[in-house]
């Protein structure tokens, strides 16, 4: 449950987009992965320093949870979610 949206636990999938946000130390990248699974060496969005990057994403679920990994440099993330897929 965030800001009164629940994703029912059935859910296998999540559709949006994200937003990087980064600040000054250098670049990094997002990624979106099913809860647990880890990186899969796949990125959805690269940024560099002091660069706002978007893209839409198509997502698998686990227990209607999505795992947001950041790497190498603190960025800021947003994510819009547009659908659950059942």
């Amino acid at each position: 449950v965030f800001n009164m949206v629940t994703v029912p636990l059935s859910c296998a999938g999540a559709i949006g987009k994200v937003t990087a946000v980064a600040g000054s130390a250098g670049g990094g990248y997002i990624a979106l992965v099913p809860h647990g699974a880890g990186l899969s060496g796949t990125a959805n969005v690269p940024f560099n320093a002091n660069q706002t990057v978007a893209n839409q994403f198509n997502a698998g679920l686990s227990g209607g949870i999505l795992d947001i990994i950041i790497g190498s440099n603190p960025t800021d993330v947003t994510i819009d979610l547009f659908a659950v897929v059942s």
